[in-house]
């Protein structure tokens, strides 16, 4: 994982901003602000948008790569 980067960032007083990243419970001391979006609701508005771009019939596809927590979240939505 990328905590000893995180660790040697906070030792040197650099302060650390994530964004729509998923630490470990422990980890969470070593970040100054953990900034998330609501992604579900980002995977809901995306549908909407592509149904209403193509007219509100047809089908849509998604290719995901479901490692990824916030991927998993959208396609949810």
């Amino acid at each position: 994982g990328i905590a000893p980067a995180l660790e040697m960032a906070k030792d040197a007083g650099i302060p650390v901003i994530i964004i729509d990243m998923a630490l470990e419970e422990e980890d969470l001391d070593l970040v100054t602000t953990c900034i998330e979006s609501d992604n579900v609701n980002l995977g809901y508005l995306a549908g909407q948008t592509l149904m209403e771009a193509i007219g509100g019939e047809g089908e849509i596809a998604i290719l995901d790569f479901n490692t990824i927590k916030c991927v998993r979240e959208r396609v949810e939505g």
